[in-house]
């Protein structure tokens, strides 16, 4: 359970990455989308708030003895986040720069949960 949520927060920062090019969009439309709703900045830290609450939470399950200590492997994946993290911190405002966060989330969500997989197996196997 615990890394289905992991995997699900992973997934909420991608669809919250998509938002941050189509405020303008969004707002004439009238969706309400979180861009809209909170605006770029308070956006721009929940998504670098999530990425790091998701690394708390996969710890704390460690410490608690709910994941396996190989799960821990997902840290390389910590280098995939930085893309994504430098660029809505400097960005977040200019929606012709930030178009490709959400691939860029994405991009660290499956190196996160390739990983999570891999320690999840191999905790299985030679755990």
């Amino acid at each position: 359970v615990a890394s289905c949520g992991l995997v699900g927060l992973t997934t909420a920062l991608i669809l919250l990455g998509s938002h941050f090019h189509q405020g303008s969009s969004d707002r004439e439309a009238g969706k309400m989308s979180p861009v809209v709703r909170f605006g770029t900045e308070a956006c721009a830290l929940l998504l670098r708030s999530g990425v790091y609450l998701v690394y708390a939470l996969q710890l704390a399950s460690v410490a608690a003895g709910i994941l396996p200590w190989e799960t821990l492997a997902t840290i390389i994946a910590l280098g995939k986040a930085r893309a994504p993290l430098d660029l809505v911190s400097r960005f977040h405002t200019v929606p012709s720069k930030i178009k490709g966060l959400k691939f860029l989330v994405a991009k660290w969500h499956n190196a996160f949960g390739l990983l999570l997989a891999a320690g999840l197996v191999s905790s299985a196997f030679w755990g």
